[in-house]
């Protein structure tokens, strides 16, 4: 998981496996960018970045590697969802503003932290 701002230097590393050269496009997820080895990239612009950090002020980009089963979420199984809804009418006095959410019973957890590295990166031409 990083920040999409290192694409261009993912495209560039050796053996690196773009998403789309995936021989099963139904298991990648959304924000998958593509593998090295067996390292999936998931990317986002919300992705973190340091600004400044490295010892030459260029920003520094956390990438999360995880193992499978390092996090996960627990379901209770004794609550169900429940979706609200709550018409403009009964919201407000002047009937303007509506109210909508979810409500369900889960918990995340991380099953073994010993699973989860940070790797501090810089862009490679920046």
């Amino acid at each position: 998981m990083c920040n999409s701002n290192l694409i261009t230097d993912l495209d560039s590393i050796p053996g690196w496996r773009p998403k789309s050269d995936y021989a099963n496009q139904d298991k990648s997820m959304n924000s998958e960018w593509g593998a090295y080895r067996n390292v999936r990239f998931f990317v986002s612009s919300q992705g973190s970045i340091i600004p400044g950090a490295a010892t030459d002020g260029s920003d520094v980009y956390p990438v999360f590697i995880c193992g499978m089963d390092a996090y996960g979420v627990i379901e209770q199984t004794l609550a169900s969802a429940k979706f609200v809804y709550r018409d403009p009418l009964y919201d407000g006095p002047l009937a303007q503003n509506a109210s909508v959410g979810f409500k369900f019973a889960s918990a995340q957890l991380i099953y073994q932290d010993e699973w989860i590295q940070q790797l501090l990166v810089t862009l490679a031409n920046s």
